[in-house]
């Protein structure tokens, strides 16, 4: 600090700290000194640690045979009957006997356990709890149902994927005639639909077979034989009816000059097919007269169905015989 030339001692100025004493630098060979440590020490850390875990155990074994004993009334208590299983009207009365109180819990499906029986309780039957403590139950909805898919109009493939999708399956399939559905279309099923169905249900089915009465085309007669003629018309699914003959030199004896349904026409099955046949000339006899002129000629022929022969008016000429 400078000096004025009068002053004979520094000025001092009150704002200002004064200078400290150099401490004296520590000299070789002398020990640093301590620092204080404000931690504590991990032994004292486990020390406490172990204290805590002794009071906690202690605390845990007062309050189980000391406190809950004399909470639940030790020595008073009273076994909880099993009701799973019973409807829940009788679950509450068996209960309430005992001297439970009934508490209804959440409800749900369940496939063990009827519709409305207990499917579950809590406390569990068979322990030992306060006298008059609640009892709460789990109501069964009975199994879960499946909406029934509606297959009618399906064919049996896509029927039997839409089952599965749905968690069923198809069982057994009946082929029947319908006059209303087409041929290979389901008809019928064994579950309505939208009705519930059990997971894992066999579903029948019935499958149209198409209409009761079927068709078939008309086949050609004309210049066939008889026999040949027959032949073809069983092959179609037809039956020979009335066999007509008519003298016709243009043509050899029993060939088909004409049918009673034309080629290629559209027929019911099993239908019986008149045909005329072509006969030797004078082969017929002569013409019959009086009552035998309003008898109609209708010779024997034989029926397929019935597997009779129709007995006729007319006598067969003795030339007959002769045809064949």
């Amino acid at each position: 600090m400078p000096l004025n030339q009068n002053d004979t001692e520094p000025k001092t100025y009150p704002w200002r700290i004064p200078p400290q004493a150099d401490e004296p630098a520590p000299q070789p060979g002398t020990p640093a000194p301590e620092e204080e440590n404000d931690r504590i020490p991990w032994r004292k850390l486990l020390k406490y640690l172990l204290i805590g875990l002794v009071g906690m155990f202690l605390l845990l074994v007062l309050f189980d045979k000391i406190i809950m004993p004399w909470y639940v009334k030790l020595g008073d208590v009273e076994t909880v009957p099993n009701v799973v299983g019973l409807p829940f009207d009788s679950a509450k009365v068996k209960l309430e006997e005992r001297g439970f109180e009934v508490r209804k819990g959440e409800s749900r499906n369940d496939d063990k356990y009827p519709a409305g029986a207990v499917a579950q309780q809590l406390p569990y039957g068979g322990a030992e709890t306060k006298h008059g403590r609640r009892v709460y139950l789990t109501i069964s909805l009975g199994t879960e149902m499946i909406a029934m898919p509606n297959m009618v109009g399906m064919q049996v493939r896509e029927a039997r994927i839409t089952l599965m999708r749905a968690g069923l399956d198809i069982g057994e399939i009946t082929y029947e005639y319908n006059d209303t559905v087409i041929r290979d279309l389901i008809f019928s099923q064994s579950i309505p639909p939208q009705v519930g169905a059990r997971p894992g249900s066999l579903i029948n089915v019935v499958v149209s077979r198409g209409p009761t009465t079927r068709y078939t085309l008309m086949p050609s007669l004309v210049s066939l034989d008889v026999e040949q003629a027959r032949t073809r018309l069983e092959n179609a699914g037809l039956v020979l009816g009335v066999v007509r003959y008519k003298e016709d030199g243009g043509w050899a004896p029993n060939i088909v000059l004409e049918q009673s349904v034309a080629p290629y026409a559209k027929v019911a099955e099993r239908a019986a097919i008149d045909v005329v046949v072509a006969a030797a000339p004078g082969s017929m006899g002569p013409t019959p007269q009086g009552d035998e002129a309003s008898q109609p000629d209708e010779p024997t022929v034989k029926n397929v169905d019935e597997g009779e022969k129709k007995p006729t008016n007319e006598k067969k000429p003795a030339t007959e015989k002769k045809k064949n």
